[in-house]
């Protein structure tokens, strides 16, 4: 019996499916474990709990879901499990949902799929930081001769020439020819000045995912081999970009870029390597993507 890939945690699948068949049989939680418990210590190994499990409800688990089961019954990670530890889990899964069947998960994409480029929140902190980049553009003269930041103004654009000594002044050294590309790609209609809408553009532009989530997610598939749904294993994902980037990487190069995706590498029970999840960075580059999507 293996954990069903829709389920949203496969250690949570599989400790629901025991609820259900404890509860189909008519048998309590303690009543069960006391059964298991043949020498009546209070505790249960792990294989004392897959022969018991199969022996009692005829309920027969893999090595896999054996371990999927550990990591939810032994709290406290001692290898054992006591009787509190094994009847609060069992009352728990009895609450948790059955997972969605592909064609529900598939419903709910098209009816929640996010909108492609800038959301709103978006283009308010856009906002913020135009209006930031405006303000740090000007100055003015007090009445003692100090020079001082012009008031907050939400109306109106920067000018080219304001763009320039902002840059000079945080010391961004461009050129003439690096300045004048610059101004070409964010001043669209060419009036020598930068509206907020054009800087929205051409913020939109430069998050603009240039890949739908489909295809990423068929190349991350292409590389994950046997891995649990939804997960390549870390070492898998750097022979790839060793392999198939568009230049050759040295091991440290790989490794810096690795970093950055540290966050989504997990330890699943069983496992021995640590995986990256690349659902998750799926979903994250959805919202400016073309939607968003699930592995299948």
């Amino acid at each position: 019996m293996a954990a069903t890939d829709s389920a949203d945690d496969p250690a949570n699948e599989v400790l629901r499916l025991l609820a259900e068949k404890i509860k189909s049989g008519g048998m309590r939680a303690a009543d069960l474990f006391r059964k298991i418990d043949k020498d009546g210590g209070g505790d249960i190994s792990a294989s004392e709990l897959k022969e018991g499990l199969k022996n009692e409800i005829n309920f027969d688990v893999s090595k896999e879901d054996l371990a999927l089961l550990m990591s939810k019954l032994d709290k406290d990670g001692g290898g054992d499990i006591s009787l509190k530890e094994f009847d609060r889990a069992i009352k728990a899964a009895e609450k948790l949902p059955p997972p969605k069947s592909k064609a529900q998960i598939a419903a709910e994409v098209v009816e929640v799929k996010k909108p492609q480029g800038l959301t709103q929140a978006d283009k308010d902190e856009f906002k913020q930081i135009f209006c930031l980049f405006k303000q740090l553009c000007r100055t003015k003269v007090e009445e003692d001769g100090k020079e001082c930041l012009v008031e907050w103004d939400a109306s109106g654009g920067i000018r080219v020439e304001e763009l320039e000594q902002l840059l000079e002044t945080v010391g961004m050294k461009i050129n003439e020819e690096e300045l004048k590309a610059m101004i070409c790609e964010v001043d669209e209609d060419g009036n020598g000045e930068i509206d907020f809408q054009e800087f929205c553009d051409s913020m939109s532009k430069r998050i603009q995912v240039p890949y739908s989530p489909d295809e990423i997610l068929k190349s991350f598939k292409a590389f994950s081999r046997s891995a649990p749904e939804g997960m390549i294993r870390v070492r898998d994902l750097e022979n790839a970009l060793k392999t198939y980037m568009h230049k050759d990487l040295a091991a440290n190069e790989v490794q810096e870029l690795m970093e950055f995706y540290k966050d989504c590498f997990v330890k699943l029970p069983g496992h021995d390597c640590e995986f990256f999840n690349f659902q998750d960075y799926v979903d994250i580059m959805a919202p400016i993507g073309d939607g968003s999507m699930t592995a299948e």
